[in-house]
């Protein structure tokens, strides 16, 4: 399918409209916190740039734990967002509107506001090339990872001691989360979260086997829930912070969590 770059930052625009998430400009941006991965990595280590956003996560969170753990949970947390902030708006107009702006790292600026990630522009008017699901969901797959969270991720962990499984957990819990505002706008959370599992659950899927697709909430407040396998690590220096889905809680505190969310 081709789109002219007029018309699909059109979608970008109403869809923005829907969901500030999901939305997306299309052209090249630059300045004002605009950055590419070729930004953020500098021959396969960390650039000045992700020093120092890194640098201000850290300095961000109490200082009740060691400085190495700061930063550690800063880099993950860093790339967690911006997986967030690429798949929104690359997946989510893929499953509300069929349009898919092509995530690969060349492609894709994100701004990013002291050092949180947040709005995406695509630089060309790419898309996903027409396929079956699997087809569709393993394009998405290799071209947010091959040449974007991949670069990002070797280098955060080569100087942060990440590992590539909790990395790979957060993007898998993107997904899941992109389907969860997919059915919330739809009104529909059982085909948002069969949306996830066909992209988490294939058999070769690089995010399979990182947690477990559901829905949580009374029949008509349900919405997508994601019971994830690996920890994104903020509670190592934010004592206490757990998330909704962390597996580090009990079963029946994390299952009484997702419920009270899914009320929300």
């Amino acid at each position: 399918m081709g789109l002219s770059a007029t018309d699909l930052a059109a979608v970008g625009a109403r869809l923005r409209a829907r969901h500030y998430a999901v939305g997306f400009d299309v052209g090249h941006q630059a300045g004002e916190g605009w950055l590419t991965v070729a930004d953020l990595v500098d021959g396969g280590r960390p650039s000045p740039t992700l020093d120092a956003i890194v640098a201000a996560t850290a300095a961000s969170f109490p200082p009740d734990s060691p400085p190495a753990v700061r930063a550690r949970v800063a880099a993950q947390r860093f790339c967690y967002l911006w997986g967030w902030s690429v798949a929104a708006a690359s997946l989510g107009p893929l499953l509300l509107d069929d349009v898919a702006p092509d995530p690969g790292g060349e492609n894709v600026a994100v701004r990013v506001h002291g050092h949180h990630p947040g709005e995406v522009a695509f630089r060309t008017a790419a898309v996903a090339p027409h396929g079956t699901t699997p087809e569709r969901a393993a394009w998405w797959e290799d071209r947010v990872l091959a040449g974007n969270l991949d670069l990002l991720h070797a280098a955060a962990a080569g100087r942060w001691r990440l590992g590539r499984r909790g990395l790979r957990g957060d993007l898998a819990t993107d997904v899941a989360g992109v389907a969860r505002v997919v059915g919330g706008l739809t009104g529909d959370p059982e085909a948002a979260a069969d949306s996830a599992r066909q992209f988490l659950d294939r058999p070769n899927s690089r995010l399979r086997g990182l947690g477990v697709v559901g829905l949580a909430g009374e029949a008509d407040r349900r919405t997508v829930v994601y019971q994830r396998n690996t920890c994104c690590l903020i509670v190592k220096a934010v004592p206490g912070a757990y998330c909704t889905n962390c597996p580090l809680l009990a079963a029946e505190a994390r299952e009484q969590a997702l419920q009270a969310r899914a009320g929300t």
